[in-house]
């Protein structure tokens, strides 16, 4: 909670819906790093030095990210971190591994990060995002590729694609169930702001439309009876009086008694 009131503090000029879109940018970014940083351990345990070496530019790629946050260009942001993720997958999946790996499998969650991060708005960068990852994804799951670089063995190809397949579905249930609890979040802020207008607005009567008034006794006709005006609005309105008298018709009721101060009027 204190890490959100931290995050909120330098968005505050932005509705919900982009604070929320922050919010997923900033875990989306901050799971890829760990995991592109656990990954290169792996790679550098087996001895992968390729794959270790584009995990690492990844990496280095994340880290850049913060910067667009303290000039609060949060849409490049938004666009550095699905290109990093995009273009990270795309070579070792297309470089490195072979399609029994299912590192690709990775490609499909582009698009659902795309309509958490940017919402549904229509542009032609929702377009690209769309087709271009689900044209790599299905160029790589149709045909049969053995790359040079990583043959694995039978062992290492279960390894992979056990871990590809798990990480995906918990990054996207991740991602899905963090962004539902955020709505929920907003939706219950505004259930609770409009109970409060509503409570306020049940507490104020409003007196409206041209009222007839005695120019002399200022009495009010209302339905062809004339009412004293502290009636008609007591009656009206939630308003109660207490009657006092002002400097001016003070002096003129008591300006001849010897006891009189005005001074002492307010």
């Amino acid at each position: 909670m204190k890490f959100i009131r931290f995050i909120n503090t330098g968005i505050i000029d932005l509705n919900d819906t982009e604070r929320r879109q922050i919010h997923l940018l900033i875990l989306l970014s901050s799971i890829n790093f760990i995991t592109t940083f656990l990954y290169m351990i792996f790679y550098i345990k087996l001895g992968f030095n390729g794959a270790f070496f584009i995990n690492f530019i990844a990496e280095f790629s994340y880290l850049l990210i913060p910067i667009h946050f303290m000039k609060k260009k949060y849409y490049f942001a938004k666009v550095h971190v699905l290109i990093t993720f995009f273009i990270n997958i795309l070579i070792l999946s297309g470089l490195f591994f072979m399609k029994e790996s299912n590192l690709h499998y990775y490609l499909i969650a582009i698009p659902i990060y795309y309509f958490l991060l940017f919402g549904f708005k229509s542009s032609f960068l929702k377009i690209l995002y769309l087709l271009v990852p689900c044209f790599f994804f299905t160029y790589l799951e149709l045909f049969i590729y053995r790359p040079f670089l990583l043959p694995l063995s039978s062992m290492e190809i279960r390894v992979f694609s056990s871990t590809s397949i798990f990480g995906l579905s918990s990054l996207i249930f991740l991602m899905l169930w963090f962004s539902g609890n955020l709505i929920m979040k907003e939706q219950q802020r505004l259930e609770q702001t409009i109970k409060k207008l509503q409570s306020a607005l049940a507490e104020v009567k409003t007196l409206k439309g041209l009222l007839p008034i005695c120019s002399k006794c200022k009495n009010i006709r209302d339905d062809g009876y004339w009412k004293r005006l502290e009636e008609y609005i007591e009656e009206n309105s939630d308003a109660n009086f207490s009657h006092g008298l002002c400097p001016d018709c003070a002096e003129e009721l008591y300006g001849n008694q010897p006891w009189f101060d005005k001074e002492k009027i307010h």
